[in-house]
C-alpha cells in the first residue's frame, strides 16, 4: 500500500500496489516509481492511477536479516531496477525492457552518470555498464556492496565490506582503498558527498567522514547505525539504536 500523507499528517490519498512489500518510492516530474519485492511500478502523482506495472523476481534481499533499499534509479528516459538475478533497463514511458544484464544480486538502488550506470551488488561488487545498451564495461573484485555508490569529477567512491574504496569510472581500476581502521563494520548507510568530504555509517560507527583523496578525518565512535544519514548546515543526523544523534562535520 502506499500511502500520500500531507504536510497536516492527513492521508490524502492511498494506492494498492502489487508485489507485495515496498521499497522508498522515487518522485520524479509528476511521476512516481516504487519497486516492491515482485514488481516495479510507475503511478501518476497527480492523477493518482497506477501507469505500467512490470513483474520482477521475488527478491528476498537480506544480509544479517536487513532488507536492502531496492528502490529504481530513474533518468529522463530510463529507469533501473535492481533484480536478484542483474539488472533491468525500462522505458519510463511504457515499462518496456530496453535490457537486462545478468549479474549477482543488485543490492541497492544503482548510479547513473556520464552514459554508465554503477550497480552495487552482493558478489561482484561494483559493475558498470552502458546505460543506454547495458553492455558491461568494467567489474571490480569480489565484494559485498550494500549502498548505493556517489559517484564525482571521474571516480567512484563505495564501501566494500569494512572498507571504503575509489575506483577509477572509466576503468575501474581501484585509486585507493581505506581499511585502517575502516568502516568498522558493514555500511548499509547510503555515502553522502560534501564538498571534498565523504560521510558514511555502519554497523561499527555512527559516523566516519573520509577526504576525497582516502584519508580519514573522523570517526564517531556512537551507536551503530544502518540507516542512511541527513545532512543539513553542516550537521549529520544519525538514526541508531539508541535513538537519533547529531555529529558537526566541522568538530568531528
Amino acid at each position: 500500500m502506499l500511502y500520500a500523507v500531507g504536510s497536516d499528517g492527513d492521508i490524502d490519498w492511498q494506492c494498492d500496489l502489487p508485489g507485495g512489500r515496498p521499497f522508498a518510492p522515487v518522485l520524479s516530474d509528476d511521476d512516481l516509481f516504487i519497486k516492491s519485492r515482485s514488481a516495479v511500478t510507475a503511478l501518476s502523482y497527480q492523477q493518482q492511477t497506477v501507469e505500467w506495472s512490470v513483474d520482477t523476481p521475488r527478491y528476498p534481499a537480506t544480509s544479517g536479516g536487513r532488507w536492502a533499499d531496492l528502490s529504481p534509479a530513474v533518468t529522463e528516459d530510463h529507469v533501473y531496477v535492481p533484480r536478484k538475478d542483474g539488472l533491468q533497463c525500462l522505458e519510463r514511458a511504457t515499462g518496456d525492457e530496453i535490457w537486462h544484464e545478468r549479474t549477482d544480486p543488485v543490492a541497492t538502488t544503482p548510479a547513473v552518470a556520464d552514459g554508465k550506470v554503477y550497480a552495487p551488488t552482493i558478489g561482484d561488487g561494483v559493475v558498470a555498464m552502458d546505460a543506454d545498451t547495458g553492455t558491461i564495461e568494467w567489474t571490480t573484485e569480489t565484494f559485498e556492496c550494500w549502498t548505493t555508490p556517489v559517484v564525482d569529477d571521474g571516480v567512484v567512491y563505495t564501501p566494500a565490506r569494512f572498507d571504503l574504496v575509489a575506483l577509477d569510472a572509466d576503468s575501474g581500476d581501484e585509486q585507493w582503498r581505506y581499511t585502517d581502521p575502516g568502516l568498522g563494520g558493514r555500511s548499509y548507510t547510503n555515502l553522502t558527498l560534501v564538498d571534498d568530504l565523504l560521510v558514511a555509517g555502519s554497523t561499527g560507527y555512527a559516523v566516519v567522514t573520509v577526504s576525497t583523496d582516502g584519508t580519514v578525518q573522523a570517526i564517531a565512535d556512537g551507536s551503530s547505525t544502518e540507516f542512511s544519514h541527513v545532512i543539513e548546515d553542516g550537521t549529520v543526523y544519525v538514526a541508531t539504536c539508541d535513538g537519533i544523534s547529531a555529529y558537526s562535520l566541522e568538530s568531528e
